[in-house]
């Protein structure tokens, strides 16, 4: 998922969460994860990153803090798509 910007990449995988320079085409963070990102979405503006899971869980991770500040439980199954409101409340 790109930020809002354009500026940045966001990627999960084998565990990690990857934050690339779109510019300059290398990583700029690597977050440790708990499980394998189901998908990756920032917020506006780009200070936090939503990462869905199996079983209906999406994170809410801080990219400053590098960690998890909020989960939320759905209904659903694996959280393939994800998207946050226009003004990053939702």
């Amino acid at each position: 998922a790109f930020s809002a910007d354009g500026k940045y990449l966001a990627t999960g995988a084998n565990l990690k969460i990857r934050i690339w320079d779109v510019a300059k085409g290398s990583e700029v963070n690597v977050i440790p994860f708990e499980s394998f990102p189901q998908s990756v979405c920032f917020n506006p503006d780009g200070t936090r990153i939503a990462v869905g899971r199996n079983a209906g869980l999406v994170d809410i991770l801080d990219l400053a803090e590098r960690k998890v500040v909020r989960r939320l439980q759905t209904r659903m199954g694996t959280m393939k798509y994800l998207a946050w409101t226009n003004d990053g409340r939702r």
